[in-house]
């Protein structure tokens, strides 16, 4: 003889239930369940015309909502991609950096680049830890529908200033030099520079 479905009642599920639904499911559950848990706990309402009626159109905006954050994740993703995103670093000799390149350095860089872009450090994601310069590859997750993945750029910072101490060593050393007067002075290893 079949069960009776007095038992049973239709919910629609307002959060993902593991092993029932997920989110906008109608589903059929037992009338305790909805009754002392579900419905009290918010994660279900019951599948009556009001709330079948209030739930189109909550979920209508739902999908407003996240057509929106969708289109906005797009416009950071095309911003991110055209960025050239160097960090400099401390690092030795051999490339290792004092430490690592963390999210949060990274979305400094990013807002140094573009003020106008406000980016979660826990949407970026660093598959292997960055200590040692060089390029690296990053999972920007700005949205479920948008995943971009990055190269940077990490460079020794004490390369760079000694780079920049011996280029100012060379101008200092060169500045103000009269090669003429060498020149005058008959120094035969500077004959090449008074022929035309």
């Amino acid at each position: 003889m079949p069960r009776s479905n007095k038992s049973k009642a239709k919910v629609i599920l307002m959060h993902n239930l593991a092993k029932k639904g997920k989110f906008g499911d109608f589903i059929e559950v037992k009338k305790g369940f909805a009754k002392n848990f579900l419905i009290p706990n918010g994660i279900a309402i019951p599948a009556i015309k009001d709330n079948i009626q209030k739930f189109e159109a909550l979920k209508n905006e739902a999908a407003a909502k996240a057509e929106k954050l969708k289109n906005e994740a797009l416009i950071v993703s095309d911003k991110i991609n055209s960025m050239e995103i160097v960090i400099k670093a401390n690092a030795g000799q051999d490339g290792k950096i004092f430490g690592s390149i963390t999210s949060k350095n990274i979305v400094e860089e990013i807002n140094l680049l573009d003020s106008s872009i406000n980016i979660d450090k826990n949407k970026i994601f660093i598959n292997i830890p960055i200590k040692y310069t060089g390029d690296h590859s990053i999972q920007f997750n700005l949205n479920p529908d948008v995943i971009l993945v990055k190269k940077i750029k990490v460079l020794n910072l004490n390369s760079i200033n000694n780079a920049s101490i011996n280029k100012q060593d060379e101008d200092e050393n060169f500045s103000g030099y009269d090669y003429s007067s060498q020149i005058r002075s008959g120094d035969k290893k500077f004959d090449y520079l008074d022929k035309e």
